[in-house]
């Protein structure tokens, strides 16, 4: 498996890459439209010749006129095909591109959720100590008939924290929400957190 050090360095180059392929189909396009605009005013030269030459009253079409034609002819299809090809490598190489940022992708994802696996474990463990702790208090609560914002007020009086009600309050929300996920989950699918 190769490092993801490397793939990125990899990623920067096929994107380079890329982006010089690009700038090819470019500037094949821009010859494509050149090779066309160059037919078309030789196709134009061509048709006021040929009306000069029928007004005239002579024989059509000289043999320089057909050389010329083809060959402007040629030139579209040359370079209508160099711009087809020049699309190709773009698309593969866009591909090749897509690939590699993908696996860098994954790789990073699956770094995190190793790393993450532990402090996830830990936290799972301490929500659950934290819905059992809280379930022992609104048992408590529910046996001397308190609902949840009694339950709060009794556990975090504004005089708490120094006079500082809102920590109460925030920590009575704490309580309240793990109760009522609590419940939800124990009602919903059978088992608590």
């Amino acid at each position: 498996m190769e490092p993801l050090s490397q793939l990125q360095e990899r990623f920067k180059a096929e994107s380079a890459k890329l982006q010089r392929l690009g700038e090819r189909a470019h500037q094949a396009n821009l010859a494509r439209e050149v090779a066309e605009r160059e037919l078309e005013q030789l196709e134009s030269s061509l048709a006021r010749e040929q009306m000069e030459v029928a007004l005239a009253e002579r024989l059509w079409p000289p043999a320089s006129a057909g050389k010329a034609l083809t060959a402007a002819h040629a030139l579209v299809a040359s370079a209508a095909h160099a711009l087809d090809a020049q699309r190709g490598a773009v698309a593969k190489q866009s591909d090749i591109v897509t690939q590699i940022e993908s696996e860098i992708g994954a790789r990073r994802s699956e770094a995190f959720l190793n790393e993450l696996a532990p402090a996830r474990a830990e936290m799972l463990e301490e929500m659950s100590r934290f819905a059992a702790a809280a379930g022992k208090i609104e048992d408590i609560a529910a046996r001397h008939g308190m609902n949840q914002h009694e339950l709060g007020q009794a556990l975090f009086p504004p005089t708490a924290f120094d006079g500082n009600y809102v920590e109460g309050w925030k920590r009575a929300a704490l309580i309240n929400a793990m109760l009522n996920l609590r419940n939800y989950l124990q009602q919903s699918f059978g088992k608590a957190v």
